[in-house]
């Protein structure tokens, strides 16, 4: 049956009421939108004014600096607006956590918690051109770092020395797979491996590149700290076992390297390191630390002889299990390498010295009578081999007849 149909009188009550109803719905509709928004404004003022305020009430004045009477009111709030560093680090705070962004135009924000530094503060190094190839070193630096190293080699084996240099590869060479996208793949150009490519052909040096042994054994483990560009205790196990393995056989004949299995590595999420704490996110930003366990045995006596180095005996309850004789002496350019290298060395080898310092000395030398001097610097540093202190301590170090070095301007 058809439904019956409706008189016209009820349907026209009914689509006014319809009509009605739409209209007040509009209507209900735009005074909501109007109070959101008001409210919205209303948060954002009050915050603004709630920020400066709070600002200008907690800031102390620069005692050092005057300030002019008939304008005293801009350059003081504007010195507690936006020198306030309480205020100033919420502000890169909410914007790390809302935004992904990082308040500091020289580090960059990666995957996997890691930061990178773009470049170094003094703008002697730039960390991101040499790992896409484009700060690459001219032929005439590539052979007057190789004849500095040769003056090196030659200075050391003039006192029945062998030398070493090993290079501890920078952060974005070792874990590129965490920087942003937009940053292109490493460069074959870095100017690491184009010093190692220019030595390998044109001298005898023992030059190691740690760059391909870090790469191949990063499964064991994380070997960089993600919030600094420098190696954790697992990383300077992986260098101190492949530096091992290029030490001349006859100075390692008697002794053996600390195997892995020996050895128990502890990670901790720490509070974020140099490159976290130049963006004032330390606290945000943890870093993966990897560190020995404290259950590691240390069989060694640390002794400090001068301000320039320190020395480690073997203990006397451990010397009769270690035959080699063999003396090393380690030079490095900063103190966070010789902490993390210490335990492997010093419990493989008797005697090992340790110097901060890239200069030559004759006199330490003959104090410590080292069978073999292992060079470590980072690849961030390599420019510094360059030094013109250094060199000149070097050539100190050759015989009458020997290629002197006077400058290394090309």
């Amino acid at each position: 049956m058809r439904a019956p149909i409706l008189p016209f009188h009820v349907n026209l009550i009914r689509s006014g009421i319809g009509s009605r109803t739409a209209t007040k719905m509009e209507k209900l509709s735009k005074n909501i939108s109007v109070i959101t928004v008001a409210m919205f404004i209303g948060i954002i003022l009050f915050f603004g004014i709630y920020f400066n305020f709070a600002a200008t009430c907690g800031y102390e004045v620069d005692k050092e600096v005057s300030y002019n009477p008939e304008g005293i009111i801009l350059p003081f709030y504007s010195d507690a607006v936006y020198k306030n560093k309480g205020q100033n680090d919420s502000i890169k705070y909410y914007s790390y956590r809302l935004f992904c962004n990082i308040e500091n135009p020289n580090i960059v924000l990666g995957d996997n918690g890691f930061v990178f530094e773009i470049e170094k503060d003094d703008g002697s190094y730039n960390y991101f051109l040499d790992y896409m190839g484009q700060s690459e070193f001219t032929d005439e630096q590539l052979d007057m770092i190789t004849k500095v190293l040769t003056m090196r080699k030659q200075a050391y084996e003039n006192e029945g020395v062998s030398y070493i240099i090993a290079v501890v590869p920078n952060c974005q060479s070792i874990y590129s797979e965490n920087l942003p996208w937009y940053v292109s793949t490493r460069g074959s150009k870095t100017r690491l491996a184009q010093l190692s490519e220019y030595m390998s052909e044109n001298s005898d040096i023992n030059f190691i590149n740690l760059t391909d042994t870090f790469i191949l054994n990063k499964s064991y483990g994380q070997l960089l700290n993600n919030t600094e560009n420098s190696i954790n205790s697992l990383g300077a196990y992986i260098a101190y076992r492949e530096i091992y393995n290029n030490i001349p056989e006859n100075l390692v004949a008697l002794s053996s390297p600390i195997k892995y299995n020996e050895l128990y590595f502890c990670t901790h999420i720490t509070k974020g390191k140099t490159i976290a704490q130049e963006a004032c996110l330390e606290n945000y930003i943890k870093n993966i630390t990897v560190s020995l366990s404290n259950e590691t045995i240390l069989k060694y006596n640390l002794v400090s002889e001068y301000n320039s180095f320190e020395e480690t005996y073997i203990a006397p309850e451990y010397a009769e299990n270690i035959l080699s004789d063999t003396k090393i002496m380690i030079e490095f350019t900063d103190d966070w390498n010789k902490i993390q290298f210490m335990p492997y060395f010093s419990n493989t080898f008797k005697t090992v010295s340790y110097r901060n310092s890239q200069l030559f000395s004759k006199f330490v030398v003959d104090l410590q009578s080292p069978n073999c001097v292992i060079q470590i610097i980072n690849e961030d540093e390599l420019l510094s081999l360059l030094d013109e202190n250094t060199i000149m301590s070097y050539n100190a170090g050759l015989k009458s007849g020997e290629n002197l070095l006077t400058s290394t301007t090309p």
